[in-house]
């Protein structure tokens, strides 16, 4: 009795999974592309990538990608207007694809430096749709490599020095200099091979990390969201909504009016020393290179994405920006510097970035005038995100990476 009892339990079970395999096969087929965005923290990696709306299909077909931080996956006060049931557009890949009909899909990830966002995801997550997707995924015709001054610099460094292990093991990071010196961070082949080993260590973008396979997705989507896992995390770089954010520094021109900004904004690494930031410099130029070489037949172009204080025409003597470095419980604390520390800085590392890309054998492109052209006519962050575009500042993205290219690093003022 107990072995038919068991028996009957196995098939039932191996009838459910057949079920779901069948159904996850025609919902990937047919319908991943109208997920709605509630759902997206549910989807793997790579079902993510299927499910992104700024292209005719599942697979991208001569495509454009995205690469970078949260600035390429699309976070902001856009994405937070959207409509959850929808599965709609919310940032630059979207108004790329509208702009040029070229299908775009991005391969960004909030809180990546360059070694991560413009490295280990983009290469992982294109290896992993070829080969478990569809073998015909070709690689992108041009990339589109985000290096935001807000917060890339200091990212890059608590990555080189931190050891620790991520998102609950899909990637084990190991800093480089608890193994090597600053000097090496000069040498190609020592930063090539750190490049190889943090691409080593990324676990699968399927659904079971530990298993090369794409299968399981949907079973693994329907837990999180009948799972605790559903429940809202809390984003601390988000003002709840109706709240308002005050300031008492940092006074901008906007619209030919004076306008106090928030406290605590994001700057150009302002509390690095020079050498720390042509150290960080230097970790985006050895990872843009690394990405042009594996990507070697795609076009590609550095845009250098101008932090929120950069954007601004400031009025004010002093700033108040957010300091955030490693060894401080990766709390934000608020300083204060003067507006022309402010532009020195902004002017210098666009410089150095250029430089870098160029090094790289990469074109590059400067998003500051066309994002403070738009900026002097009205507020393109916020009103609950500060950190990140709203749909105003996207869309004058845009416009800057296609009708306003400028690839000199014109000094602002």
């Amino acid at each position: 009795m107990i072995k038919k009892i068991l028996g009957n339990a196995a098939l039932l079970l191996a009838s459910v999974l057949l079920t779901f395999l069948a159904l996850e096969w025609v919902v990937e087929r047919y319908f991943i592309t109208q997920t709605p965005l509630k759902f997206y923290f549910a989807l793997s990696d790579g079902a993510r990538i299927l499910a992104q709306s700024s292209k005719r299909g599942r697979l991208p077909q001569d495509y454009l990608a995205l690469a970078g931080d949260s600035f390429a996956q699309g976070k902001g006060d856009w994405l937070l207007e959207a409509d959850p049931q929808r599965n709609s557009p919310f940032h630059s890949a979207h108004l790329l694809q509208q702009r040029t009909g070229q299908d775009v899909i991005t391969f960004g990830k909030g809180a990546a430096g360059s070694v991560r966002g413009l490295v280990v995801e983009p290469i992982a997550k294109y290896e992993f749709l070829k080969e478990h997707v569809d073998e015909d995924f070709q690689p992108p015709q041009r990339i589109l490599a985000y290096f935001y001054a807000g917060n890339d610099l200091t990212d890059n460094l608590k990555h080189l020095e931190s050891r620790r292990e991520a998102e609950s093991l899909r990637l084990r990071e190991s800093g480089f200099l608890p193994h090597h010196t600053r000097a090496e961070l000069y040498d190609d082949a020592v930063m090539q091979a750190f490049l190889q080993e943090q691409l080593r260590e990324r676990r699968g973008a399927g659904p079971f990390p530990a298993l090369p396979s794409n299968r399981g997705w949907l079973l693994k989507a329907v837990y999180k969201v009948l799972s605790h896992q559903a429940q809202p995390v809390e984003d601390n770089e988000v003002a709840p909504a109706g709240a308002i954010l005050t300031g008492s520094v940092s006074r901008a021109l906007v619209n030919g009016k004076e306008v106090m900004l928030p406290d605590g904004l994001q700057a150009p690494g302002l509390e690095l020393s020079e050498s720390q930031v042509k150290d960080m410099v230097r970790v985006f130029q050895g990872s843009l290179g690394y990405l042009h070489r594996y990507f070697a037949d795609s076009a590609m172009t550095a845009v250098y994405i101008p932090s929120t204080l950069e954007i601004y025409s400031i009025v004010s003597d002093q700033v108040s920006h957010v300091q955030r470095l490693p060894g401080t419980a990766d709390l934000p604390t608020k300083r204060i510097a003067t507006t022309s520390f402010l532009l020195q800085r902004s002017n210098a590392l666009c410089r150095q970035v250029r430089a870098a890309a160029l090094e790289a054998g990469v074109d590059f492109l400067d998003a500051r005038a066309g994002l403070r052209s738009a900026a002097r006519r009205g507020l393109i962050h916020g009103p609950r995100d500060w950190n990140h575009l709203n749909q105003a500042g996207y869309q004058a993205l845009v416009g800057a990476i296609l009708d306003q290219p400028d690839r000199d690093c014109t000094d602002i003022k």
